[in-house]
Formats: structure tokens, C-alpha cells, sequence
């Protein structure tokens, strides 16, 4: 039986405090939907406050605060354990996972803006356990001000139990 990948919006806040040191965001929340899952892709999104068509997303749809700048997300970096706490991704680059492309700065003349997937990075079904699972930034993109800005990532996952729920109907 293939299994059935679901989508997952998570939102995260992080405290940027201007002090030039690493910011860690653990997920450490009890997100339900992610209980006993195995993971088949990440999607990480970020806002160019400057150029503001050119972005994937500008506020969270969650919380309504501003999503990383594209600085931030180039100094962010994802760590993700599985349920028997090994940490299989270590310190992998936001920037792997950001593979949508709104496409406007490739054609300026335009008013349709396609977004365009370049690129996707996909996992083989790791078992994953959210709760240990978090994000650290650079010291260098926590120097600027202080500020509070959201991380918003999609997780595609399938879950074995929903699944045979499915078949029995």
C-alpha cells in the first residue's frame, strides 16, 4: 500500500535581541497531526521586505508577524530527530528547502507571477519526532535589531494509522 502524503503548516516565533548570538527555536510543541509520522518533504518560506513581489510569503497566517527575511533564512539551519532520538539532520541549510520561486524578478514585464518549483529535496519516510527536532540561527543575523519574526515551513508526511483508517471505509 503507497502511503498518503498530508501537508502541515507549522509556525514558530523567534525573539531576534540584537545580541550577535545563536538563536535556537525548538518545536517542542505537541503538534498532533505530527504524532508518529514518517516525513517525505520540508518546504521553508521567507519574506524580502524590500522586494516584496518577488517573496513566497510576507506575514504568517498564523500569528500575522512578519515571516524571516531572506537574511535570516540564509542563516538558518534545520535539525530534525527521529523517534529514537538520532539527530539525522544536522545543521542542513533553511535554503535547501526553500525551493519555491516566485519567478517575478525573471520576468519583470509580466503581471502573472507563476511560482515555479525548482529543485524539491525529499526525505525516504524517516520516522520523525517534532518535539526534539529545532532550528538555529546564525550569530550574524541576530545583530541587526531586535525583533520578533515567524518561521513558517510545510511538512508533507503520511501516518500509517490514518491510513488503514482510510482503507477500512
Amino acid at each position: 500500500m503507497l502511503p498518503i502524503i498530508r501537508k502541515v503548516t507549522i509556525s514558530l516565533k523567534v525573539n531576534f535581541d540584537a545580541n550577535n548570538t545563536p538563536v535556537k527555536v525548538n518545536f517542542n510543541q505537541d503538534i498532533e497531526e505530527l504524532r508518529n509520522v514518517r516525513l517525505w518533504g520540508i518546504q521553508t518560506y521567507y519574506s524580502a521586505d524590500e522586494q516584496a513581489r518577488f517573496s513566497t510569503l510576507i506575514l504568517d497566517p498564523d500569528y500575522s508577524i512578519r515571516v524571516i527575511t531572506k537574511t535570516q533564512f540564509q542563516g538558518a539551519f534545520l535539525n530534525l530527530y527521529d523517534t529514537k532520538n538520532v539527530n539525522f539532520l544536522i545543521n542542513c541549510p533553511f535554503a535547501v528547502f526553500g525551493t519555491l520561486q516566485n519567478g517575478a524578478e525573471l520576468l519583470p514585464t509580466t503581471k502573472d507571477f507563476g511560482i515555479t518549483e525548482r529543485d524539491a529535496k525529499n526525505f525516504n519516510g524517516q520516522y520523525l519526532d517534532i518535539q526534539n527536532s529545532f532550528v538555529i540561527f546564525d550569530g550574524s543575523v541576530n545583530s541587526q535589531r531586535a525583533e520578533q519574526r515567524t518561521i513558517v515551513l510545510d511538512v508533507y508526511y503520511s501516518r500509517q494509522d490514518l491510513d488503514k483508517e482510510l482503507l477500512k471505509k
